[in-house]
């Protein structure tokens, strides 16, 4: 009874968000409070109101520049020069050749930009998102068979490995280790999942984090830099409601939580976590780099989101503690959509967005500001959660009335070339 008592814990816990739990004292003033019929509340509680609407804007010469250093400098070039070797790609370093081998689905799924690549048909039922790690081999998913409640699969191995979790994978960028959250957040080493047939981070590569709530999303900085996990408010998106995208309740106390951790050979450490305030935004997810954050911006009609916020994120250490700033916007695109990702390159950026009862994914040029629609799905159907690999390849999710599927798309690859 323990585990699934600890996932209902972490599923419901209030306050939701990146704030810390309430005290034995504070929860019973709250409760106090209800029970008095929450006496004085609209002056005791004061929100100021959400954007009423939204400007796009695009510092060209400030996304350009951080373009032209992640070109050389970002995990994407890091992979490469380290040789990790990249799932479905017959020749080394060569994207546009991934592939070529399997079933094409451009006809069937595609929106006439980029070719769209069936990677596996998956044999269970998810729940929540996809990610996968950074040389495209292992795919985690919640969802799954037999006594677990999350799966890795190994497309090299072809095996699907049971996860004793429970949904939110993560994989960090530098092919090292992953997170799951369910009986609390787990982070293990990669290396553990090469002939793993089963994960239950009992594990000595395996730790628990603390204080790290659901949503969250990885990185690492360059040079040997510190691994990074961001936390924020967020909206859950299963996937299944294509009548709307999903809401945008961030209010004028919104935060990030970004909790440094290093590395020390066979685990994580994690470090004192560091709060900024993000007045109105959530959804929030860091480039792999650590050095922009994405977030989705409340205020749109019916409680929705008008569109994406991309800052600048400077963070400085200080022995063991960390100063952060994300003051600098650098873009604002008012469209619509779910949780954002940024290439490893962290020149595009992709989401899905729900519209006629369908899901289709989205991507923007970072270079150039311009949009392009990756799939157009037939009625019924959805594209969900996409995400990049190290080498631009972007894989997500398909639900259709015949199972699930895993789809990779090249079309960043093809843009990048340009």
């Amino acid at each position: 009874w323990l585990q699934p008592f600890i996932r209902f814990k972490s599923r419901v816990m209030m306050p939701k968000g990146t704030y810390p739990n309430f005290s034995q004292a504070e929860h019973a003033t709250v409760v106090k409070w209800f029970n008095g019929g929450l006496k004085h509340m609209n002056e005791l509680i004061i929100d100021p109101p959400p954007p009423a609407s939204c400007e796009e804007f695009f510092d060209v010469a400030a996304m350009n520049n951080h373009i032209d250093m992640m070109k050389f400098d970002g995990w994407g070039a890091v992979n490469k020069e380290n040789n990790i070797f990249m799932f479905g790609c017959l020749e080394q370093n060569q994207s546009e050749k991934c592939f070529s081998n399997y079933i094409d689905r451009t006809k069937d799924w595609g929106a006439l930009s980029g070719n769209l690549k069936e990677i596996v048909k998956l044999n269970f039922k998810t729940s929540f998102w996809t990610r996968s790690s950074a040389d495209g081999r292992f795919v985690g998913n919640g969802g799954g068979v037999g006594s677990t409640r999350a799966t890795i699969t190994d497309l090299v191995r072809q095996v699907d490995i049971g996860v004793k979790a429970s949904y939110d994978p993560g994989f960090f960028p530098d092919n090292s280790g992953f997170i799951y959250q369910g009986g609390g957040t787990n982070i293990c080493a990669q290396s553990i999942l090469n002939d793993a047939t089963e994960v239950d981070f009992d594990n000595p590569a395996c730790m628990k984090g603390t204080d790290i709530n659901l949503y969250q999303h990885v990185a690492r900085g360059l040079n040997g830099g510190d691994y990074f996990i961001i936390n924020s408010q967020f909206t859950s998106d299963a996937g299944t409601n294509t009548k709307r995208n999903p809401l945008a309740h961030f209010n004028a106390g919104s935060t990030m939580k970004l909790t440094p951790m290093i590395f020390n050979g066979a685990t994580y450490e994690q470090l004192k976590a560091v709060i900024v305030d993000s007045p109105f935004e959530g959804d929030s997810v860091l480039s792999p780099s650590s050095r922009l954050v994405v977030s989705r911006l409340s205020g749109a009609p019916d409680g929705g989101s008008w569109g994406y916020v991309i800052r600048k994120v400077v963070s400085e250490k200080f022995e063991n503690n960390y100063l952060v700033n994300i003051d600098q916007v650098v873009a604002r695109f008012c469209a619509p959509g779910a949780k954002a990702n940024i290439s490893y390159d962290e020149r595009f950026m992709i989401t899905h967005t729900y519209e006629n009862n369908v899901s289709n994914i989205y991507l923007w040029d970072l270079k150039s500001g311009q949009k392009f629609q990756v799939t157009d799905m037939p009625e019924g159907s959805t594209a969900l959660f996409p995400h990049f690999r190290s080498d631009n390849w972007f894989y997500f999710l398909v639900r259709d009335e015949n199972g699930e599927y895993i789809v990779a798309s090249d079309l960043a690859v093809i843009l990048g070339g340009t």
